[in-house]
């Protein structure tokens, strides 16, 4: 299986803001798309499209921590965490690494996975149980490396 849980970026003129760095809207951009981008290498789009049963976000937030400036490249690591007690909810933790290997930026965010027809909120299809294996996979490379 070729697992990905880090995206890279380079930072554009778009996202650069009157201060010379990096706008708080283009740190929210890029740690979503890097769940989008997973979501597409690991066939989980497919799965939605096909159950018509998606992710959807609560509440969310971002902690600032290091500067990043145009041109430069940011590493973003998404993180999903099931709700233990329901697994209808969820929580992600997206980590942004600046191009010195510094924490820039975190984002966290709850949500859940709704019927896309019912719009309702519901638990996560069987057909994504295969996404558990990509998870435990990912927290057990990190949990490597950190030794």
């Amino acid at each position: 299986m070729n697992i990905k849980s880090e995206f890279k970026y380079v930072i554009n003129k778009n996202y650069i803001d009157i201060n010379g760095h990096f706008m708080e809207a283009g740190y929210y951009y890029y740690a979503v798309q890097s769940v989008w981008d997973f979501n597409h290498h690991h066939g989980i789009m497919d799965v939605i499209k096909k159950t018509n049963i998606g992710p959807i976000t609560f509440k969310s937030g971002m902690t600032f921590y290091k500067e990043v400036f145009e041109g430069e490249e940011i590493l973003v690591k998404p993180r999903l965490y099931k709700n233990e007690d329901d697994d209808r909810y969820w929580s992600l933790k997206i980590k942004i690494i600046n191009k010195d290997n510094k924490l820039s930026a975190e984002y966290e965010s709850l949500g859940s996975f709704m019927d896309l027809k019912k719009r309702k909120i519901t638990s996560v299809p069987i057909e994504l149980s295969f996404v558990d294996d990509i998870w435990k996979e990912i927290f057990r490379a990190d949990d490597s490396s950190k030794k």
